[in-house]
């Protein structure tokens, strides 16, 4: 590389982005859900403290679609989103081979995650997601701008399926009293997390759990003790903590953007 990734980082803090210092396997060296973008001194600090750090940017002012590529992920997102007007804006190649799509968020819709918005696809939205970006490396293979484009708007294709993918606020139940309630997507949470699985299917549960809680926004920190929490409740045998952790660092990877 012809300059350290602090000098990169700074850059693209003086375009006024939120950088997040990364280990290569794309986990978060400082704790930052919520916090201001990091001042170029700040950066200089936490460069001076992790010399090996990669660059992520956090979607505050942007968002991302990520795709996947069947030989770095075994799906194919390029297939599901084949049809989308993806239109022209920023886009890099990511290590594994994937694409994330730069776009500027709309002032009409909210934005947030959604992991699977289509199989391979997901958006980055949230302002405490984020994507590794170039000319940062992932197992010794640099990420790479592909244009210099501006962000641009979404099309309408991207926005039309952002819409239709919105949880929905069904499920009517009776509250104590008789009267009804419509149960949002935080109690459907609650009550599942709650409800629990069976010993055979433990693990993939734990997956969708984290996906669904990744999807919330909550800190990555609270995702990870809920897990636990989750975990230890099992009714028949709770996981090992080994096999949490890998479920929670490869949902944390996926959500990053590979």
């Amino acid at each position: 590389m012809t300059k350290n990734l602090s000098e990169y980082a700074k850059h693209y803090a003086k375009k006024g982005f939120y950088v997040l210092p990364l280990s290569q396997d794309k986990t978060p060296l400082i704790k930052f859900a919520n916090h201001p973008a990091l001042t170029e001194d700040e950066i200089e600090n936490v460069w001076n403290k992790y010399p090996y750090a990669q660059i992520g940017l956090r979607t505050v002012q942007f968002f991302v679609v990520d795709i996947d590529n069947e030989i770095g992920h075994g799906t194919d997102g390029f297939k599901s989103i084949k049809g989308i007007d993806l239109n022209e804006t920023l886009s890099q190649t990511t290590a594994s081979g994937g694409k994330q799509y730069f776009y500027k968020k709309p002032k009409d819709i909210s934005l947030s995650q959604n992991i699977g918005i289509l199989d391979g696809v997901d958006i980055k939205a949230h302002i405490n997601n984020y994507v590794m970006v170039a000319p940062s490396e992932r197992k010794d293979v640099a990420y790479k701008w592909d244009n210099h484009l501006p962000m641009n708007e979404p099309s309408k294709d991207i926005i039309n399926l952002i819409k239709q993918s919105k949880p929905t606020k069904k499920g009517i139940t009776l509250n104590f009293n008789g009267g009804i309630r419509i149960k949002k997507y935080t109690g459907k949470l609650i009550d599942e997390m709650v409800t629990g699985t069976s010993t055979g299917t433990r693990n993939d549960w734990l997956t969708r759990m984290t996906a669904k809680l990744l999807f919330s926004g909550a800190e990555l920190e609270n995702i990870y003790y809920m897990l636990l929490v989750i975990n230890s409740n099992f009714i028949d045998e709770p996981l090992e903590e080994s096999e949490v952790n890998k479920i929670f660092n490869s949902m944390v990877n996926k959500d990053g953007g590979q």
